[in-house]
């Protein structure tokens, strides 16, 4: 049986506009405990701001987060993935681009529409439990 991402994904994602200060993305994160929120702008997905991009872009460079924006610090363009694209594709695609998280989205008729997050925490855990079913 092929587990496709759609099978697997977190479907409550945590999105932020692109022109709120990275400090309120950063309570957002704090608050819903995740490492990512991904960027809308007019319903469509644009970005991934991180907790990753906010301590390179931010604090390393010791630039105040209450003054910047999430579009100044965001990591773009954003690469995702298909619901239904099997979860092995979109694991080899995480590996070959080092990404921890790959949000997923579906396209509509009015455009792309952000459907799911994926995290390699997920894809870990359904592969220790089908390792387990065997």
């Amino acid at each position: 049986m092929s587990i496709n991402v759609q099978d697997v994904m977190i479907t409550d994602v945590v999105t932020i506009k692109p022109d709120y200060p990275v400090k309120y993305a950063e309570s957002l994160m704090k608050y819903f405990e995740v490492g990512c929120l991904v960027v809308v702008e007019d319903g469509l997905p644009i970005g991934m701001i991180t907790d990753n991009d906010v301590v390179k872009r931010v604090h390393m460079q010791k630039r105040d987060p209450h003054l910047l924006t999430v579009r100044e610090v965001m990591s773009q363009p954003l690469l995702w993935v298909k619901p239904e694209t099997p979860l092995h594709e979109a694991a080899q695609f995480m590996v070959d681009r080092n990404l921890r998280r790959l949000p997923v989205v579906g396209s509509l008729a009015t455009g792309p529409k952000l459907l799911g997050l994926l995290s390699r925490v997920q894809m870990d855990r359904v592969e220790s439990e089908a390792e387990a079913e065997r």
